[in-house]
């Protein structure tokens, strides 16, 4: 039975802030780098909010 709540919080949580005039590492080393390891940490969701 599913009780439709949360059961943790994983145990890091990642931000990006700030003006960023080049997006190309973020895309291509800092996402995917962060991607990594939500999934080795079995994260099940992420919630993304814009600034």
């Amino acid at each position: 039975m599913r009780e439709h709540r949360i059961g943790q919080l994983a145990q890091r949580s990642y931000s990006f802030m700030g003006y960023v005039p080049e997006p190309e590492p973020l895309l291509t080393e800092s996402g995917p780098e962060v991607a990594r390891r939500l999934c080795s940490d079995e994260v099940d969701l992420v919630l993304l909010v814009p600034s």
